[in-house]
């Protein structure tokens, strides 16, 4: 048997369909529709699951410095409706010694970055530049010689001493301004 295949007939050019930029939207509504989807998609994790912050000041040094970017994990002490401030589950409390983000509560535009040093029904108190939690003293080494982590410190490094403090579970670099006559007077 012999099977022939006719090729189509010529297009009419006529027929073609003019795929010139300039004829053609940018984005269909299909494609409109899934950029939409994701842009909602992203605001919703950032609202409720992670979302990125850069540190604008040395209150952290050495542990965080000044521009560093950090992510924070929300979902870390439960889950948050997006784009409200309602908790709708609970599973984590704060504890001491945590890193946490929060929102300035006199101007919520301001988000902050701390170290967690007391809980509800802590008493915590400064004496002498030694913190006090709970009547006793936060256990911290003596003053630090090598201070090599204070190298990219903004915050007046040279005026600062350098300590390791433990709380808990975690031990933390903290500075302490000197006081004016060792600031005078240091050797390093």
């Amino acid at each position: 048997m012999n099977h022939s295949v006719n090729p189509p007939p010529p297009a009419d050019e006529s027929s073609i369909p003019d795929d010139t930029p300039a004829d053609r939207p940018l984005f269909t509504l299909e494609e409109l529709w899934v950029i939409g989807y994701l842009v909602l998609l992203a605001l919703c994790i950032r609202s409720s699951i992670v979302a990125p912050y850069q540190v604008p000041t040395p209150s952290m040094e050495p542990t965080i410095m000044v521009g560093d970017r950090i992510i924070a994990n929300k979902l870390a002490y439960g889950f948050r409706i997006p784009f409200l401030d309602y908790k709708l589950i609970n599973w984590g409390e704060i504890k001491r010694g945590e890193i946490i983000v929060f929102t300035f509560p006199k101007n919520p535009e301001l988000d902050f970055v701390k170290r967690v040093v007391a809980v509800g029904g802590d008493t915590v108190q400064i004496s002498d530049d030694q913190l006090y939690l709970n009547g006793k003293p936060v256990p911290r080494s003596p003053p630090l010689t090598n201070r090599e982590i204070l190298i990219n410190a903004k915050d007046h490094s040279s005026d600062k001493q350098l300590f390791v403090e433990d709380m808990d579970d975690h031990s933390f670099f903290i500075t302490q301004t000197m006081p004016t006559d060792t600031v005078r007077n240091r050797h390093w």
